[in-house]
């Protein structure tokens, strides 16, 4: 099989981020905050009474990347101005590491 020429990796690339276009659009109308999506329901739900924004905040830096601004200030107004920690519950200190500070942190580092 030859390799793939620029056109057809412009080509995966759009269609990669059309997908990302389409899963976050469905998570923002269905579960926007919500700490997990499923979209098969159409809902999502939290690890906490109110959620910590795992999703938003694990997605911030591929929405950068991409070069989806409207979806990255989405998620950056809703982790902003609508999380808060401070409220009782068990979380995975390994998945609030990686998703949350993680995400935060390379978002951070990314966005300038």
């Amino acid at each position: 099989m030859p390799p793939a020429s620029s056109a057809d990796w412009r080509h995966r690339q759009q269609q990669v981020v059309r997908a990302t276009q389409l899963a976050w659009a469905a998570y923002a109308r269905d579960a926007l905050g919500c700490d997990e999506y499923m979209p098969l329901s159409h809902r999502g739900r939290n690890f906490t009474h109110l959620g910590i924004g795992y999703l938003a905040a694990d997605a911030l830096d591929t929405l950068w990347l991409m070069g989806l601004r409207a979806e990255y200030a989405q998620a950056r107004g809703f982790l902003a101005h609508q999380v808060t920690f401070d409220q009782r519950g068990a979380v995975s200190l390994f998945e609030t590491t990686i998703r949350v500070l993680g995400g935060l942190l390379s978002a951070y580092h990314w966005s300038g």
